[in-house]
């Protein structure tokens, strides 16, 4: 049983196709993970923003 999903231990930021992403993984105990939530940003008002969250199932 998950007591806690965990999404801050590992991030990883990558540019893809000229747009800065990160990659969160989440994580139900140590060494076990379920799948990642990928964000897109954009430059809003002078700042950068998520624009886009989605979800990518882990493959066993």
């Amino acid at each position: 049983m998950v007591d806690q999903l965990v999404v801050r231990n590992i991030v990883r930021y990558f540019i893809q196709n000229h747009v800065l992403m990160a990659e969160l993984s989440i994580q139900i105990a140590p060494g076990m993970f379920i799948g990642n939530v990928l964000i897109r940003y954009a430059y809003v008002n002078g700042t950068l923003e998520p624009a886009d969250i989605g979800y990518q199932k882990e493959s066993l």
